[in-house]
Order: structure tokens, then C-alpha cells, then sequence
């Protein structure tokens, strides 16, 4: 894949990716980690896929004016083979749209994000298409290691059927 950040003005610019998937999952048992992991990141569920390849397009907007930042995501993954053990099945491409705003405090950062996947399937009603969720989320820094954490908060139906919330922690550090 690849990524290109023009600068649009001062205090903005767009992230354009395009990007290629590759098949991690043999079969749908092994598939089953990366379906979990979409429940936080619903924008990530054609990575789940077994032995599907998949093309990933987008385009992020971001914005700093002072303390406040935000961003806006907007893409389509468009599956381009699957090969579930050669039965060939058809996959609709899938749109998503994320907002996040939040605020810099210097040593910690606060971001509430809106997570939205639409699932072109024609045959389904319209709310069935919809994956909807919520994130709060905050980073600190503590030299180089960033220690985050995450709530997640389910708002649909398509959402809460596999879990209520989730909760996330981790730690990123330079080298």
C-alpha cells in the first residue's frame, strides 16, 4: 500500500491510501480472531476474510487549529477474489466513514470517534447494512513510551451482536 500527505493550508492536510490485502486466515476458524478484532474496528472487516484479497481505497481530511484536532475518514474496500476453499463467493464492497475530534493537553491526548461501515448488499434493509460505534479514547506520552486506552461503545444492533463493550489498553514507544 501507500500513503500520500498533501499539505492543504496551515494546520490541515489529507492522507490519500490505497492499499492491497492479503489473505492472513486459511479457513473461517482461523478467520475468527480477525472477525473478533473487527468489533473495534468495524472499517477493518473485509481483513477478515479468508484467503480474500482485497482493495482498500481512501482519503482522510485532517485538521489542528490550536489544541483541537480531528480527522474524517472515508473509503471503500472492494474484494477482488475470494477463494474460500474454491467456491468463489462474491463479497459487495464496503464503504466506512469515521469522525474523530479531540484535544491535545500536552502530555495527553482525548478523542471521541464515530465509526460507521456500510455493507453494499442490496438484498438487506438499509439498517442491516449499517455497522455503527462509538470509541472514547485517551494517549499519554511519558517520554518515548504512549500508553493508550480505549472504550468502546457499540450503538446498533448489527454491533451489539457480538459484544456490549470493549475495552482496549496498550503501550506504543519509539526507538
Amino acid at each position: 500500500g501507500g500513503i500520500l500527505l498533501p499539505k492543504l493550508g496551515e494546520g490541515s492536510t489529507v492522507a490519500l491510501h490505497a492499499g492491497l490485502t492479503l489473505p492472513t486466515a486459511d479457513d473461517d476458524e482461523d478467520a475468527l480472531v480477525n472477525i473478533l478484532a473487527t468489533t473495534a474496528r468495524p472499517q477493518d472487516l473485509f481483513l477478515a476474510i479468508p484467503q480474500g484479497t482485497s482493495l482498500r481505497l481512501g482519503a482522510s481530511p485532517m485538521f489542528r487549529s490550536g489544541n483541537v484536532f480531528g480527522r474524517v475518514d472515508v473509503g471503500i474496500d472492494i474484494n477482488i477474489n475470494i477463494n474460500n476453499g474454491g467456491g468463489g463467493d462474491e463479497s459487495d464492497p464496503l464503504v466506512h466513514v469515521n469522525a474523530g475530534i479531540g484535544i491535545d493537553l500536552g502530555g495527553a491526548a482525548v478523542m471521541g470517534e464515530l465509526s460507521n461501515v456500510y455493507l453494499t448488499d442490496g438484498d438487506a434493509d438499509f439498517s442491516d447494512r449499517l455497522i455503527n460505534v462509538f470509541a472514547l479514547s485517551a494517549r499519554f506520552t511519558a517520554g518515548k513510551a504512549m500508553p493508550y486506552l480505549s472504550l468502546l461503545i457499540p450503538l446498533d444492533d448489527n454491533a451489539t451482536s457480538t459484544i456490549d463493550l470493549a475495552f482496549t489498553a496498550g503501550l506504543e514507544a519509539r526507538l
